[in-house]
C-alpha cells in the first residue's frame, strides 16, 4: 500500500514508451520542474487546468501564440482489426425493459446502430436518421441530413476502423460501455451484452482478453447453432499477459452472426482517461515453427467511472397536496411507494450518465381552504391541471417554488427556534442547489392532454401521475442543459423564448421525432443517451463530494 524511495543524488528511468498513472492523485515537485516535448507537448484535462504563478507567468511562442475557446481532443488510440473473425459487442434485449425500476438497463451502452440486433432502438442504420426539422418543429417536415461533414463527425464519436469483412470493405465502429461504480456500496456494477460474431477461418482459439484486476466476464447464455461439419481445430496452449484473464468463446468453426450472452462486471472504478479496452482476439497456430498468431477481432471501449468522473444532481421530490374537487380529501402527489419507485427510476437511467440523484423530500400542502381555493381558480379546470396558465396569473411553476420556499423556510425556522441565523442564507446553504421536482396526483393537464410534465426555465419539474419510468429523467437531463435529440443548434427559431435557447445551442446532432429509443426523443420506448450527451450533462452536474455514500434504495 505504500513505497518510498530515496536517491541521494541522481534517478534516472528510461523506457520506449512510460505511462504514470493513478486513479486519484499525483504531484511533482521540485525547486524547479522542466517538462520537455521535443516535438509536441500537450496538457489535457477534461473538466479544469489551471496555470498558476504567484509572481510573473510568461508565455512564449517564437512563432507566434494562439488562443482558442474550441478544446482539442486528446488523441486516442487507433483501432485495429486484423483476424480472420469479427466480434460486436451489442445491449442484450433486456437493456430495454423498463418494467421494473431496479433491474437492467444498469449501465450506458453507446454504439453505430447498424440494424444487427433486434433491440427496438436498432432498426436502421442511425445516419439514416439524422436530419432536422425548420425551427426544431417536429411538425414541419423531416429534412434528412445531407452533410457528409456532418454524418462523418458524428462518426468519429466513435472509434472506427475501415477493413475487409470477408472480401467486402466494412467499417467498424467500437462501442462505448458505461458503468457505474462506487467504493462506498455494496453494489454490483454488471452489463448483460450479447456478442455477436463472424468466423471466416476458424481459429484455434477465440477469446476476450480483460484487466482482471478491473473486470469479470462470464457466460449467461448460448445461442445454440447447428454442429460443425468437422471437428474444431484443437486450442493452442496461450497464457495471457500478467493482469489479465481471457473468456473463451467455445462455438469458433466457420459461420456468421453466431452468438452468446455475456455479464461483464466492473470490480473497482478506474480513471484512465481514454477508459479501457477489451478485446477479442483470434489465435491461430503457427507454421513451420513460427509462433501462434494473436490477432485483434473486436473491441470494447469501456469509459473512466472514477469519482473524477463521477457526478451527482440534488434533487427535492416535493408531494403536492392538493383538493381540486373541492370534496374536503387531501389527493396526494405521491404514497412512500411511489416515490422509492420513482426514486429508483431516475437512479436507474441516470446512473447510465455516471450521475447519481441525491434525494429530499418535503410535502407541500395546498389542500386548505384559502390556498384551495386560490390554486384551484389559477391552475385547475375539470378537475385536472392547466399546462398554460391564464392572464393574470403567475406560471404554476413559479407560484410552486414561492409556495415551497415559504415551507422550507417555515421548516428552517422551527428546527432553528433560539438560535441567531440569516435565515434566507441557511435556506440558500441548504436548498439553493436542488432542483425541485412538483409530484400532482392529477393524472393529465386538461389543456395539454399529451403532456404529462415539463421542465421550466426556473429551473422546476412538474410531473403528473400519468407518467412512464423514463419521463422525469428525461425532464432532469433538460435541467442538465439537454435539448430533444430532434432539436439541433443550427435551427433554433428567432423568437423562443425563455431559456430552452440556451438548452436548444447543445443540440450538436439531431435525429428523427420519434425515431429513436433516446431518453430525448418522444418515442414509447427510451432508455439511452448517446455519449455526446453523456459529456454535456456531466460537464452540468455537480461533482461528487468526498467520501460520498450513495443512498441505498
Amino acid at each position: 500500500p505504500f513505497m518510498k524511495q530515496l536517491i541521494a543524488d541522481y534517478f534516472h528511468t528510461q523506457a520506449g514508451k512510460a505511462l504514470i498513472n493513478s486513479d486519484d492523485q499525483i504531484k511533482i515537485e521540485a525547486k524547479e520542474t522542466n517538462v520537455a516535448g521535443v516535438e509536441k507537448l500537450f496538457i489535457h484535462s477534461d473538466e479544469l487546468a489551471t496555470v498558476n504563478s504567484k509572481g510573473l507567468l510568461e508565455v512564449k511562442g517564437e512563432q507566434g501564440t494562439k488562443h482558442s475557446n474550441k478544446a482539442e481532443s486528446l488523441a486516442q488510440d487507433p483501432v485495429v482489426i486484423e483476424g480472420k473473425a469479427l466480434v460486436m459487442f451489442r445491449p442484450n434485449s433486456d437493456w430495454e425493459d423498463d418494467s421494473a425500476s431496479s433491474d437492467n438497463p444498469t449501465y450506458g451502452f453507446d454504439w453505430y446502430r447498424e440494424n444487427d440486433t433486434n433491440l427496438i432502438g436498432d432498426t436502421a442504420r442511425i445516419d439514416t436518421l439524422m436530419g432536422f426539422y425548420r425551427n426544431n418543429d417536429f411538425n414541419t417536415a423531416f429534412q434528412p441530413e445531407s452533410s457528409t461533414v456532418v454524418i462523418e463527425k458524428f462518426k468519429s464519436e466513435y472509434r472506427n476502423v475501415t477493413i475487409d469483412r470477408d472480401g467486402t470493405p466494412y467499417r467498424y465502429f467500437v462501442p462505448k460501455l458505461i458503468l457505474y461504480k462506487n467504493e462506498n456500496e455494496q453494489v454490483r456494477s454488471v452489463a448483460a451484452l450479447d456478442i455477436i460474431y463472424d468466423v471466416y477461418e476458424e481459429p484455434n482459439n477465440l477469446f476476450i482478453e480483460y484487466e482482471s484486476e478491473f473486470f469479470n466476464i462470464s457466460e449467461q447464455g448460448v445461442t445454440v447453432g447447428p454442429p460443425p461439419p468437422q471437428p474444431p481445430l484443437p486450442e493452442v496452449a496461450y497464457t495471457p499477459p500478467e493482469g489479465y484473464n481471457i473468456f473463451k468463446i467455445s462455438s469458433k468453426s466457420v459461420g456468421n452472426h453466431k452468438s452468446i450472452t455475456v455479464e461483464i462486471e466492473c470490480l473497482k472504478p478506474f480513471g484512465d482517461l481514454n477508459g479501457k479496452q477489451i478485446k477479442a482476439y483470434a489465435l491461430t497456430e503457427g507454421t513451420n515453427g513460427q509462433p501462434a498468431q494473436k490477432k485483434i477481432v473486436g473491441v470494447l471501449d469501456v469509459m473512466p467511472n472514477s469519482k473524477a468522473n463521477r457526478k451527482v444532481v440534488k434533487l427535492l421530490m416535493v408531494n403536492v397536496i392538493t383538493d381540486v374537487d373541492y370534496n374536503g380529501v387531501a389527493e396526494k402527489g405521491y404514497e412512500v411507494a411511489k416515490l422509492l419507485e420513482q426514486k429508483k427510476y431516475l437512479r436507474k437511467y441516470l446512473r447510465n450518465s455516471l450521475i447519481d440523484p441525491i434525494f429530499k423530500k418535503v410535502d407541500l400542502d395546498l389542500s386548505g381552504i384559502t390556498l384551495r381555493d386560490q390554486f384551484n381558480r389559477a391552475y385547475t379546470r375539470n378537475n385536472n391541471l392547466l399546462y398554460n396558465t391564464p392572464t393574470g396569473h403567475q406560471h404554476l411553476s413559479t407560484y410552486l417554488k414561492e409556495k415551497l420556499k415559504e415551507k422550507l423556510k417555515a421548516i428552517l425556522n422551527e428546527r432553528l427556534r433560539g438560535k441567531t441565523v440569516n435565515l434566507e442564507a441557511e435556506y440558500n446553504k441548504r436548498y439553493k442547489d436542488y432542483l425541485p421536482i412538483f409530484f400532482f396526483s392529477q393524472k393529465y393537464f386538461d389543456d395539454r392532454l399529451t403532456t404529462t410534465a415539463y421542465y421550466t426555465p426556473n429551473k422546476a419539474v412538474v410531473t403528473t401521475s400519468r407518467i412512464k419510468p423514463f419521463v422525469i429523467t428525461h425532464e432532469v437531463y433538460h435541467s442538465l442543459g439537454l435539448p430533444h435529440s430532434f432539436e439541433n443548434r443550427n435551427h433554433i427559431p428567432q423568437t423562443l423564448q425563455g431559456g430552452n435557447r440556451e438548452i436548444q445551442s447543445n443540440g450538436e446532432y439531431s435525429f428523427g421525432y420519434q425515431m429513436t429509443t433516446n431518453i430525448m426523443d418522444y418515442s414509447d420506448h427510451r432508455n439511452n443517451l448517446f455519449y455526446w450527451q453523456i459529456k454535456i450533462v456531466r460537464s452540468k452536474a455537480a461533482p461528487e463530494p468526498n467520501n460520498y455514500r450513495p443512498e441505498q434504495l
